[in-house]
């Protein structure tokens, strides 16, 4: 009786999760993937957060919107997908950064802030490149306007000792209704 029960529960498992995710990804319309430079200075401290703003980036969204032919109305969401820092030029490494996140403010008020991206415990062998996975945030409202504004925050494990030369790239996911 026992072992029917756990095979007729797994069936119910199986064929409950097969189908995770595809109309996610039917749903689909396009990703936007969006780019910022800058360098983090020598010399950032282990004891404070580090925060890099950046302001009135262009999102695009309307054109991409027409180039797909949909319009904003048939947007049911905006997700973060995924983020990455590479080090440019000088190969440096971000063995120093213990904790990153991106989040996305309001330009207007600066009271509606969330984290769209964020990655803990970053391992000591992470190299030139660290990517970072996005949160279940749906950041719609974030893309009202024609320009987005971004925070960078790290939490570093050790102090810098160089200037890094960083190119953040980070990808949204929109999805029709």
């Amino acid at each position: 009786m026992y072992k029917n029960s756990f095979y007729f529960i797994l069936l119910l498992i199986v064929l409950g999760s097969s189908g995770c995710g595809k109309d996610n990804q039917k749903n689909v319309i396009f990703e936007m993937t969006y780019r910022v430079d800058f360098e983090i200075p020598a010399g950032l401290n282990t004891v404070e957060d580090h925060f890099f703003q950046f302001r009135n980036i262009q999102s695009n969204l309307d054109s991409l919107l027409s180039f797909n032919g949909y319009t904003r109305e048939e947007i049911g969401s905006i997700n973060p997908k995924s983020a990455q820092l590479v080090s440019v030029f000088t190969g440096d490494e971000y063995d120093f950064v213990q904790e990153f996140s991106i989040y996305l403010y309001d330009g207007q008020k600066n009271n509606l802030i969330h984290e769209a991206y964020w990655r803990n415990e970053i391992p000591f062998n992470t190299g030139s490149l660290l990517q970072v996975p996005g949160t279940l945030l749906e950041a719609k409202d974030f893309f009202e306007e024609d320009k987005i504004h971004i925070e960078a925050r790290f939490n570093t494990r050790t102090t810098t000792t160089s200037f890094v030369n960083t190119r953040m790239e980070f990808t949204f996911v929109v999805r029709r209704k």
